[in-house]
């Protein structure tokens, strides 16, 4: 479903693809939790530093955030 959106059509596999990839999903993650919705976002992502940029904006929106 999310690869198909607009939001990830231009992406590629390269690493700052996969990043921008990462943060988009995160941010599309956020438009539905605030209502009570559980999303799950597994995608692939082998930089860590992604990872955490959106574990922090999570955390500091007071959103629940578990990498597993």
């Amino acid at each position: 479903m999310f690869r198909d959106a607009t939001c990830s059509r231009d992406s590629g596999s390269g690493a700052r693809d996969r990043s921008e990839n990462v943060r988009r999903a995160g941010a599309r993650a956020m438009v539905s939790a605030p209502h009570g919705v559980v999303v799950l976002v597994p995608v692939i992502a082998p930089y860590r530093a992604a990872r955490d940029e959106v574990g922090a904006v999570h955390t500091a929106a007071g959103m629940g955030h578990l990498e597993v």
